[in-house]
């Protein structure tokens, strides 16, 4: 079991430690995995990704559900499946192209 004056003491070394790991590294962030760090990319990625697997299987779970209601298995999933998928290149090609926006204002930014 860890006193209150231990517990205090290993905060107090835990704010040195970063305080002179920052010293020595500027460029080094507080969270690996904050959108400002160098994950920015890995977690765009995975956001980009993941929003077009849920543009896609979303319509299709919900045309199977439609689908056994009426009993025209598997019609309306399949046209689902396929506004899902359109749904999700659109979202695609839009969020691609805001990353394209963004790094060309930063390239613009840098030659100014």
């Amino acid at each position: 079991m860890v006193s209150d004056s231990d517990r205090n003491r290993l905060e107090a070394l835990a704010a040195r430690i970063d305080k002179a790991q920052e010293a020595s590294d500027p460029a080094r962030k507080k969270s690996a995995f904050s959108p400002s760090g160098s994950n920015r990319g890995l977690i765009r990625a995975v956001h980009i990704g993941s929003d077009f697997v849920a543009s896609v299987m979303v319509p299709m779970f919900v045309g199977g559900i439609v689908d056994r209601q009426l009993g025209t298995e598997p019609l309306l999933m399949l046209v689902f499946l396929f506004a899902g998928f359109a749904l999700g290149l659109y979202r695609l090609v839009i969020a691609l192209d805001g990353v394209k926006t963004k790094k060309q204002k930063r390239d613009e930014d840098r030659k100014e």
